[in-house]
């Protein structure tokens, strides 16, 4: 456009003639408008995971270490754990 600035003010020109935006400039700005929305959204939900991410590290530790507790428990000889028996259906 700096190159040529007749072209750039015929085109404007038309474009005060017609009175109204190009179809193709409202489409674009209806674009735009919806990607900036759907940005919006997903950095919304990208900031809720980077907060959710530690507390479910946390709970899979704490899971970890009950396992790892239950698994010792069944290793030692001991009245500790008794083997549940199902019963027969009535």
């Amino acid at each position: 456009m700096q190159g040529h600035p007749d072209l750039r003010n015929e085109f404007y020109e038309h474009v005060q003639q017609r009175g109204a935006v190009l179809d193709t400039e409202a489409r674009l700005r209806a674009t735009i408008a919806k990607l900036k929305k759907t940005v919006a959204a997903k950095n919304k939900e990208l900031s809720q995971l980077r907060v959710d991410v530690p507390a479910m590290v946390r709970v899979v530790n704490q899971l970890t270490m009950e396992n790892q507790s239950l698994r010792d428990e069944l290793t030692t000889d001991g009245p500790n754990v008794v083997p549940f028996k199902r019963r027969p259906p009535r």
